[in-house]
């Protein structure tokens, strides 16, 4: 088969679109066929240290597409069976957090950009009917990161107040569509108005664009039930703006490592901050039902053939992205 390949030394291209091993059914593994799927800021951390792990080496956690094997024993799936992939492996169970296998697909396990792939019959699961194989290939990272924030973690519910810093990325457009289908009012924060824009689109009553003085507007803003944040940004101003017992659920640090607050903040408000990331097998499940019950889509930002990698990962990082990058299969 062909794979995007990532190499080791600085003599290596850092991505290439090249000939790689068949994967092998493993007992109680499936293999797919990848119709589509989705890059994610982890492939890009993959691919800027060059992995970890032994190189040459397949990236990617993201996939839908066809069943093309299934180990002997396994029941449930049959060739033919069109299924999205969640990469959250070895999750175990406790729904607490995971278990000390715990591993993203694609990090240690050979991943998604590739013609085939191989994973845990757990792993697999029915690709929702109404979404094509592009929107469902870019759900599962993402959006089982913003379920397991908002639903698990967060415990959002109708006729709360969420707040979505970074309302253009991955897992916040995923966020303003999931807390708006739940019945939460969804404000963002954001780096553009046409951005905004797009996230009111999506489902959002409104948001700040984060300009001078922004901390100042968000305030303004009212208080929240619930803030997602992927920045690691003003989180005082952040807290400040919870509901006394509110939430901040944390996903992320693209903007800053590092957050202070005031503690009074805290205990004073009877506030919350909690860590979330990736979700279990029953997460993903609830949220494929969720999408069969609602009518809302994932947002594609663009496509990209798979022969196409440093172009998708050169999206990935662009300004004006909105939404979800993926690499489709070519027909």
């Amino acid at each position: 088969m062909k794979a995007v390949v990532v190499g080791s030394e600085a003599t290596d291209p850092v991505l290439v679109w090249s000939d790689w091993p068949d994967p092998v059914t493993a007992p109680g593994w499936v293999t797919v066929r990848v119709l589509a799927a989705g890059l994610n800021r982890n492939d890009a951390m993959n691919v800027a240290g060059r992995l970890s792990r032994e190189a040459p080496s397949v990236i990617g956690a993201d996939a839908a597409g066809v069943v093309v094997e299934v180990a002997a024993g396994v029941v449930g799936w049959e060739v033919g069976d069109d299924v999205v992939v969640l990469p959250s492996l070895w999750w175990g169970d406790n729904e607490s957090y995971p278990s000390s296998r715990f591993e993203i697909l694609g990090d240690t396990t050979p991943g998604t950009f590739a013609e085939f792939v191989s994973v845990p019959a757990e792993n697999v699961f029915r690709t929702p009917q109404r979404l094509s194989s592009v929107e469902a290939g870019v759900l599962p990272l993402a959006g089982v990161t913003a379920w397991r924030a908002l639903v698990t973690r967060g415990r959002l519910q109708a006729g709360q107040r969420l707040l979505v810093t970074g309302g253009s990325g991955g897992v916040a457009t995923f966020a303003v569509q999931i807390g708006s289908a739940i019945g939460a009012d969804v404000q963002v924060t954001t780096s553009s108005l046409s951005k905004l824009a797009r996230a009111v689109e999506m489902g959002a009553s409104g948001g700040v664009v984060r300009e001078e003085g922004w901390e100042s507007a968000l305030l303004d803003a009212g208080l929240f039930d619930v803030v997602l944040d992927s920045s690691g940004e003003s989180w005082p101003q952040l807290v400040e703006s919870l509901v006394p017992g509110g939430t901040l659920v944390s996903i992320g640090r693209t903007i800053s490592e590092q957050a202070q607050i005031p503690i009074h903040q805290l205990f004073i408000g009877q506030r919350h901050i909690m860590g979330s990331t990736m979700g279990s097998p029953r997460e993903f499940g609830a949220l494929l039902a969720h999408i069969d019950e609602t009518e809302w889509v994932p947002l594609v930002d663009s496509t990209f053939g798979f022969a196409e990698p440093s172009a998708a990962f050169t999206r990935l990082d662009q300004a004006g992205r909105i939404g979800k990058v993926a690499f489709h299969a070519a027909d």
